[in-house]
C-alpha cells in the first residue's frame, strides 16, 4: 500500500459536502463519511470499501471520485483510471471535479504496465495473478496489468501449460513468447499398449531374476538353512 499526497485527503474533504448536500439515503451518507475519515488516516483499503459501498446505495460523483482516489493510493490503478472514466462521463460533476478527474486519469493511464503475448490463433484461457482475463482474440494479445509482480498462466486444452512471473515497472511493457507445447505425443505413448507390455516383461524379468539369486543364495552350502549330516 502506498500513502497517497495530503493533497488527495484535502480534496477528498472538500467533496464530502457536496455529497452531503444530496438527499441521498442515510446509509450512502453514513459509508461516505466513514471512507472521509479512513482516508484522513491513509487507511486505503477501508476507504476504498466505504466509498464503494456509498456508490453503491446512491451513485454520487463524489464518491465515485473517491473511489478513485483510493483505488490510487492502493496501486490499483486500472480500476482507478476506469472509475475516473466514469466521473468524467457522468452529467453531474462539476467542473472543477472534471478537471481534476482529467487530470488523475492521465497520471492513472501513464502507470499501466502492459503484457504483449505472443500467441498462435488457437484460443487459450490467460489468468494474472489467478484471476482470468479474456482472450479477445488478438494477436499478439494485450493485457493490461497494474505495476509491481505479477504472475501469468496461459493453457489450452491438449497443451502444456505456460508459466510466467516477474515484476513490472510503471508503464513497462513486457512482451512474452507464449509457446504452448502440445503433450499429445506423451500421452499417446502412456496409453499406448505396448508400452505396458513392455513395462510387464521387464518386472517379470526382475522379479525372476531376484528369485533365482535369493533360491542360489539360500541353497548355497554357505547358507545356515542347508541340513548338514
Amino acid at each position: 500500500m502506498i500513502r497517497a499526497p495530503s493533497i488527495l485527503v484535502l480534496a477528498l474533504l472538500a467533496l464530502a459536502g457536496s455529497a452531503h448536500a444530496q438527499t441521498d439515503p442515510d446509509g450512502a451518507r453514513e459509508a461516505f463519511a466513514e471512507g472521509i475519515e479512513a482516508a484522513a488516516d491513509a487507511r486505503w483499503e477501508r476507504a476504498r470499501e466505504r466509498f464503494a459501498a456509498s456508490y453503491a446505495l446512491e451513485p454520487k460523483v463524489a464518491a465515485l471520485y473517491n473511489l478513485a482516489t483510493a483505488l490510487r493510493a492502493l496501486g490499483r490503478h486500472r480500476e482507478a483510471r476506469d472509475a475516473l472514466d466514469r466521473v468524467l462521463t457522468d452529467p453531474d460533476a462539476r467542473e472543477d471535479v472534471r478537471d481534476s478527474a482529467r487530470t488523475m486519469r492521465a497520471e492513472e493511464q501513464a502507470r499501466i504496465a502492459r503484457l504483449v503475448l505472443a500467441l498462435d490463433p488457437a484460443a487459450v484461457r490467460v489468468r494474472i495473478d489467478g484471476r482470468p482475463r479474456r482472450d479477445t482474440g488478438e494477436r499478439p494479445l494485450g493485457l493490461e496489468v497494474d505495476p509491481g509482480p505479477r504472475a501469468l498462466d496461459v493453457e489450452r486444452e491438449g497443451s502444456r501449460p505456460y508459466r510466467w512471473s516477474g515484476r513490472l515497472a510503471p508503464g513497462e511493457e513486457r512482451r512474452l513468447e507464449v509457446a504452448l507445447q502440445d503433450d499429445a505425443p506423451v500421452r499417446r505413448v502412456v496409453k499406448s499398449p505396448w508400452l505396458w507390455v513392455g513395462v510387464g516383461a521387464v518386472l517379470v524379468t526382475v522379479v525372476t531374476v531376484v528369485v533365482v539369486a535369493r533360491a542360489g543364495r539360500d541353497l548355497s552350502p554357505e547358507s545356515p538353512e542347508v541340513l548338514r549330516p
